[in-house]
């Protein structure tokens, strides 16, 4: 079963200098992508990948057309999007500079009603993948941008979503990272289902579950 999908969905914006002009990011867009899938989001800069992803996530609407989780219609329940769906942005937003990477993760537990438990089987496995122990107490502002990457990560997949959407956060990191996130990815995507969509601009995706691609 389809989980995700995208029926022609199409974004346009207003040109902010010229009154009445608009330019198109996203043009009638169909796809659909299943538990346990992937979806490769390709494209040169300003083709409108983060776009398509905010757009998923219900961070933005789109101009035309309709994304469904399992069938509904989330602009009709926007609050499907905030339960199932998680977002990782290139931003490296969301997260206080001054908090240790514990106490961060700790807050986004609790912004999700959860609770985090390092020690809990499951929690302890995906911070050993991601060679994470001995940086939880570390300020986030002072980690490398591999280690900021990877708790970024790590606090989408602590929601426990049905679909996870990525933005470039396999950039500027070394190889060893770049293979635990993505070694990390494999196990949970296929274990626990769910529907990845991820942009990157690697030469070749990564995974072997099933992927299919999108050329913006």
């Amino acid at each position: 079963m389809n989980y995700l999908v995208a029926e022609k969905v199409s974004k346009v914006f207003s040109h902010g200098f010229f009154r009445g002009k608009t330019f198109s990011v996203l043009n009638d867009l169909s796809f659909e992508v299943a538990l346990g899938e992937g979806l490769w989001v390709r494209g040169k800069n300003g083709s409108g990948k983060t776009t398509l992803l905010r757009t998923l996530a219900s961070l933005s609407l789109p101009t035309k057309g309709k994304v469904f989780l399992a069938g509904i219609n989330l602009a009709l329940q926007p609050n499907l999007a905030q339960q199932h769906i998680a977002y990782v942005p290139a931003e490296q937003l969301g997260f206080f500079g001054r908090l240790s990477n514990r106490d961060n993760l700790k807050l986004f537990c609790t912004l999700n009603e959860e609770e985090f438990q390092p020690e809990e089987n499951h929690t302890s496995m995906m911070i050993a993948a991601l060679g994470l122990g001995s940086f939880l107490d570390t300020p986030f502002e002072k980690s490398s941008s591999g280690i900021r990457k990877k708790c970024l990560l790590l606090s989408a997949l602590l929601k426990k979503p049905k679909v996870l959407l990525i933005d470039e956060i396999f950039s500027n990191i070394d190889a060893e990272s770049r293979e635990q996130m993505n070694h990390l990815l494999e196990a949970q995507v296929t274990k626990n289902p769910m529907a990845l969509v991820w942009v990157a601009h690697e030469s070749r995706q990564p995974f072997h579950f099933p992927c299919k691609e999108l050329h913006l």
